[in-house]
């Protein structure tokens, strides 16, 4: 409920006025910023080439009629806040936001943009792991570890999974590369799919629909990666069922 109220808010305040009339008069190329809460790197690069091709099947090419302009990797609430309110001196037309840190920032900076925010977990849930805090998990009988999709796991991730597997720390992570990264296992949606189909929420929105009117919508397929290189370095037997359910399996 709380992200179905963010984006009608956002979207109603943003659809009281004529969209076309927020572009300024002559201009061109419709602009797109992206607000990146993760790392510029091969990860983070492929998900926007992805929204990028998806925008160009609908007709809207760079240097013709659209141009991107991005902001990378929040690390916490205030630098969230301040790439936020740096890109819209850019004046926008609308606004991709990636991961909570970077859609609550925009929503506090704006209530004129459309946002379409990808991967936004519940504020109150996420958290920071740290090296500390995995050593003392791990020192508990029986334990494992939970990582959740965050701005932090996310680009930390190396130093997460080998801490945990130093600690020979059972862990499930959100994505499939933290498991090609040398994690146990993952769990969590392909998110390259996800971009693709914000392409298809801002290609409506640029082509007048309100976004109001655009539903939030929920994963519906999810990966599980198990990684038996790792599994066997914990000492680890994954059972035999489980190997059957999985996407893809590291040997």
């Amino acid at each position: 409920m709380r992200r179905r109220k963010l984006i009608i808010l956002l979207g109603g305040a943003a659809a009281a006025r004529p969209f076309a009339a927020r572009a300024q008069q002559g201009r061109s190329l419709r602009r797109v910023a992206l607000l990146m809460g993760i790392a510029d790197d091969p990860e983070g690069r492929s998900r926007t080439e992805v929204f990028r091709q998806a925008l160009r099947a609908r007709g809207w090419t760079e240097a013709d009629n659209i141009e991107f302009n991005y902001r990378w990797h929040a690390a916490n609430d205030d630098e969230a806040r301040r790439l936020a309110e740096e890109i819209l001196q850019w004046q926008p037309d609308v606004i991709l936001s990636n991961s909570t840190f970077m859609t609550i920032a925009a929503g506090k900076a704006t209530s004129t943009i459309p946002i379409v925010f990808t991967n936004v977990s519940d504020p109150t849930a996420a958290g920071v792991v740290g090296s500390l805090a995995i050593v003392e998990l791990a020192e508990e009988q029986n334990s494992a570890l939970l990582v959740i999709n965050d701005v932090f796991t996310t680009s930390n991730r190396h130093s997460i999974i080998a801490v945990a597997n130093e600690r020979r720390l059972p862990t499930l992570y959100p994505y499939k590369f933290f498991a090609r990264d040398g994690g146990l296992m993952s769990y969590g949606i392909e998110p390259t799919g996800v971009f693709r189909q914000a392409a298809v929420y801002v290609d409506r929105i640029l082509k007048g629909e309100k976004p109001g009117e655009l539903p939030v919508q929920a994963p519906n397929k999810f990966e599980l990666v198990i990684n038996l290189k790792t599994a066997a370095a914990l000492g680890l037997t994954v059972p035999p069922n489980l190997l059957a359910t999985a996407d893809e399996v590291i040997e």
